[in-house]
């Protein structure tokens, strides 16, 4: 999800960022702390000085290499090795915040210190959070990019 409260209404873009805004008042009633937004619009497109195209070309990276790198944390879990685990969160955490994706950069950082701290008891069910969350970031990063490509 993307909050409004997310989103810098001082700086400006070519993008028209409302269309990630979740106004639904059934929604925010359903989560009382939303937590950190999907994707922070404005700090992306601020971080990649407006550049429509290299949005949609890192997006298709991303989706390309996601299910790979959860598929180490994942063999890692399933190995119990927590050095793998540290290693491969990190690598992730890494593009999520390069995409300015904190609510599964968030995700991947616990996994990551999981993995620091040889302390795998919670790490499926991390796994769990973050396949969640990487389907929204997924969602509203192929939502700026239909919005690039007009």
């Amino acid at each position: 999800m993307v909050t409004r409260d997310a989103l810098k209404p001082e700086a400006s873009s070519p993008l028209d960022m409302d269309i990630l805004l979740v106004d639904d008042d059934s929604v925010n009633r359903k989560l009382p702390d939303p937590g950190p937004p999907t994707v922070n619009a404005y700090e992306l497109m601020d971080r990649l000085c407006g550049d429509r195209q290299l949005l949609i070309e890192l997006t298709e990276i991303f989706r390309r290499d996601y299910p790979r790198q959860v598929g180490l944390i994942r063999q890692a879990i399933d190995q119990s090795n927590a050095p793998g685990l540290e290693q491969a969160s990190h690598a992730l955490k890494g593009a999520l915040s390069s995409l300015s994706a904190p609510a599964a950069r968030e995700i991947a950082a616990r996994l990551e210190d999981m993995g620091a701290n040889c302390n795998l008891l919670e790490a499926r069910a991390g796994l769990r959070d973050l396949e969640t969350e990487l389907v929204k970031t997924i969602e509203a990063l192929d939502i700026l990019c239909r919005e690039a490509s007009r």
